[in-house]
């Protein structure tokens, strides 16, 4: 495990003297552990060298069991900042602003405080798949919000067909007689119908989707897109949108943010003709809980929405704690407006949903 610079950490991530001194301290236990010397050198290539976020995950996970119990997550941390001096020679190479780099190194201190909440202030991070992007260079802060690029992940295809964005659900996927995916939010659910998907001759044959419920009708239908553009496809290469807590939801914050990112991938010469995110920010559901002028509706505004699925709803997690468990719901305290709404809905037998959005304005190199 490379030395800790802590000029460097102080400087680009920033954080209170107490975590520094407990990732000290794990630096000293165990920068000489035959194994954790094995496993930072494969973790510096998974993710310095090679820029791959899977395999990174898989090494620090094996290297967090080098540990002694209690000492994981905190060893997590170390490992992962200990590569911050090679991830800036990396982003310096190839152009990378220092005020990205700025912002976008210090997500960790957000997971950090909230471990520290968790365990008696006690430091360290259990969120790993998460925080290996900026060491991978592949996740950039750019204003209010986070951009990654990242191949589309969901099964769902886009047309843009002059001022209109119709989108359909892949082929062979199992809809509920909601319209979401088979097995969303955790439910047991029975397959009402599977969906089809075909393009010929100018005429997609699919399960369309409404954005005003992210839903996606059991039957298909056909749609004409002669002239039009297949904007969006399964693995096709797009930037992901992703949340910061605390970000600045305000219509004139996203746009500025969104006007940062087409510049910014444009000079990285990355794919960025299509923005997408995966939250339940997005979920039209919000407008039973929330007030019409809420920032968080006005920013799922900039989103034509689609189901998608997810083993279950973080809502909970993010509006009560990070621990949130649903059987559990009656036993939270609910001190904020939000809270206390949230909790009537969802007792009242509702569900709320993640749900995945393509970011408007389409880029002009598609329309």
């Amino acid at each position: 495990m490379q030395p800790l610079q802590y000029d460097l950490c102080k400087e680009y991530i920033g954080g209170p003297a107490a975590l520094w001194a407990e990732a000290g301290a794990a630096w000293q236990k165990y920068h000489n552990d035959p194994a954790v010397l094995t496993l930072s050198q494969a973790l510096h290539q998974a993710l310095v060298e090679r820029a791959d976020p899977e395999q990174g995950t898989a090494v620090l996970q094996q290297l967090c069991q080098a540990a002694a119990p209690g000492e994981q997550d905190i060893l997590a941390l170390t490992a992962l900042v200990s590569l911050l001096p090679a991830a800036l020679r990396v982003q310096n190479a190839r152009g990378i602003p220092q005020e990205v780099q700025h912002a976008t190194f210090p997500d960790i201190l957000i997971w950090a405080g909230d471990y520290a909440q968790r365990h008696g202030g006690k430091y360290g991070i259990d969120e790993l798949t998460w925080l290996i992007h900026p060491y991978s260079t592949t996740i950039f802060r750019l204003g209010s919000l986070q951009y990654q690029s990242w191949p589309n992940p969901f099964p769902v295809h886009a047309y843009l067909n002059g001022t209109e964005l119709a989108l359909f659900m892949a082929g062979d996927i199992p809809l509920a007689a909601d319209g979401r995916v088979v097995g969303t939010n955790g439910l047991r659910q029975t397959t009402s119908s599977k969906t089809v998907f075909t393009e010929r001759s100018g005429i997609v044959t699919g399960h369309r989707i409404d954005p005003a419920t992210a839903t996606a009708s059991l039957t298909p239908t056909q749609y004409n897109i002669s002239g039009g553009k297949h904007l969006l496809a399964p693995g096709q290469q797009i930037v992901m949108v992703h949340i910061p807590k605390g970000a600045d939801l305000s219509d004139a914050a996203i746009a500025a943010s969104r006007a940062q990112a087409d510049r910014f991938f444009e000079q990285q010469k990355l794919p960025h003709s299509v923005f997408l995110c995966d939250s339940w920010l997005l979920d039209p559901n919000l407008k039973y809980i929330l007030p019409p002028t809420s920032k968080v509706l006005q920013f799922a505004r900039n989103f034509v929405t689609f189901p998608i699925k997810s083993d279950r709803a973080t809502a909970g997690r993010y509006v009560f704690r990070s621990d949130y468990t649903p059987e559990l719901l009656s036993t939270y305290p609910a001190r904020t407006t939000l809270q206390q709404k949230m909790r009537s809905y969802l007792q009242n037998g509702n569900e709320l949903f993640d749900i995945g959005g393509i970011m408007l304005p389409i880029s002009p190199k598609m329309a």
